[in-house]
């Protein structure tokens, strides 16, 4: 057994040769297998196997050989095991004396034992220690991906807690189950795909909604995925969902009355807008609990391509929130915006015509106007007045070298008017609940 664990070949072989038993077991019911195969000693455990050792022996712990091996990560040794009809499914059932040894050595202090679970299977202990291949082996010779052990723990929530991203990957593909609930040190519940949505890993995502996530999960501020989805961008994840818009309140809002046409609106998501305006029934015109709707949101962040988006799908130009402002009166406050800090960065530079920065912030004015020229083409009213009497030029930028007074702002920035609704608002539109 020394000799095993230690992976001395010639040493197995010569005490094997002098009749030393292949089938011996300490005190714990470990046998010479189990110990080379913990160890991935691929060529003693060979030799082992020669001598007719039972393959599926199991140790007081309920361990078998290919446990021990699998999770270790070593693969040769699982492959060769698996070759000699090692049972992949088996699991865990520790001897009474053995839980008992366990449970007296924790109520003592010792730092060398940890509590004992049955019911787990070789592939809870591959996934647990993240050991890519050995699951792959594992799955590919029927391993089954929805075990439970006795605390209702599965092979992807071992690899969900050790953050093998990989190892979930290929449980989830190979049939576990993608609504298993990971539960944190804090004893709060996860749902798996609203996780890889917010640390954004939309390959995940994609898989689990393609295997039948449920698409109904909301947070404490009932932000929904899709919304979550569709403020991050992850074009993927939402197509994937529309997929499946049958199962889904497409249109849904947060505690804010942020949609997810709202929410991509506002971080100009272009594509998603389009899957969202075309391919769904949302309410293009949804106003959240200001007001804000989708047009409104893009205006002011200077995104163009949306604002087209929106218009083509016959968004109301002329729609106002719950302070009379309209999506004009936002373009131009976000022009506004960004000739501001034009002029304010430009005294700064000895050269800003040539200086990057300068001309980043120019490209981004030119954007901001194309927008105000657009929504005036569609028929945007500049009349219109908000609720205190101001209309959409009101919020233009004002030259400090035209202006009566010296003042670089319009009037309705300078008492505030715009600062509440055309920024903050779509500030909640694109994140703080989210």
């Amino acid at each position: 057994m020394e000799a095993a664990t230690a992976g001395n070949v010639s040493v197995v072989e010569k005490l094997l040769a002098h009749g030393a038993s292949a089938t011996i077991k300490d005190k714990d019911q470990v046998t010479a297998l189990m110990s080379a195969a913990s160890q991935g000693h691929l060529d003693v455990s060979t030799l082992l196997i020669e001598q007719n050792v039972e393959v599926d022996a199991v140790a007081a712990s309920g361990g078998s050989a290919l446990m021990f091996a699998a999770g270790a990560g070593h693969l040769s040794v699982c492959e060769l095991l698996i070759r000699h009809d090692a049972d992949v499914n088996k699991l865990v059932v520790a001897t009474p004396e053995y839980i008992e040894h366990v449970t007296e050595a924790i109520a003592k202090g010792s730092e060398d034992v940890e509590p004992h679970k049955d019911g787990v299977t070789s592939l809870h202990v591959a996934a647990l220690g993240g050991h890519l291949d050995v699951v792959k082996l594992l799955l590919e010779n029927n391993a089954d991906p929805r075990a439970k052990d006795d605390e209702d723990q599965t092979p992807l929530l071992n690899a969900v807690s050790g953050n093998f991203g990989e190892v979930a990957y290929s449980l989830v593909e190979n049939g576990a189950d993608p609504n298993d609930a990971y539960i944190d040190e804090d004893q709060r519940a996860h749902n798996l795909l609203w996780d890889s949505v917010v640390v954004e890993n939309a390959k995940f995502s994609v898989l689990l909604v393609n295997k039948g996530a449920d698409l109904g999960h909301r947070d404490e501020h009932n932000v929904t995925v899709l919304i979550q989805a569709a403020h991050k961008g992850q074009k993927d994840v939402v197509e994937a969902m529309i997929e499946r818009q049958a199962e889904i309140e497409v249109g849904a809002a947060n505690d804010e009355g942020t949609t997810a046409l709202i929410a991509a609106a506002s971080e100009g998501h272009h594509e998603i807008v389009v899957m969202l305006t075309q391919k769904t029934d949302t309410d293009i015109n949804a106003q959240d609990k200001d007001g804000t709707n989708a047009l409104m949101a893009a205006a002011v962040r200077g995104h163009d391509k949306v604002v087209v988006e929106l218009l083509e799908q016959n968004a109301g130009v002329n729609a106002q929130n719950v302070d009379g402002h309209t999506a004009l009166m936002f373009a131009y406050n976000g022009r506004n915006q960004v000739a501001s800090l034009l002029d304010k960065y430009s005294e700064f530079m000895k050269d800003s015509e040539n200086d990057n920065s300068t001309q980043i912030i120019r490209n981004a004015l030119e954007t901001h106007s194309s927008i105000v020229e657009i929504l005036l083409s569609k028929g945007a009213d500049p009349n219109i007045k908000d609720k205190k009497g101001n209309v959409a030029i009101d919020f233009d930028f004002k030259d400090k070298e035209k202006t009566a007074d010296g003042s670089a702002d319009g009037a309705a920035i300078a008492d505030g008017t715009a600062d509440g609704a055309a920024e903050a608002t779509t500030e909640e539109a694109g994140k703080g609940e989210l």
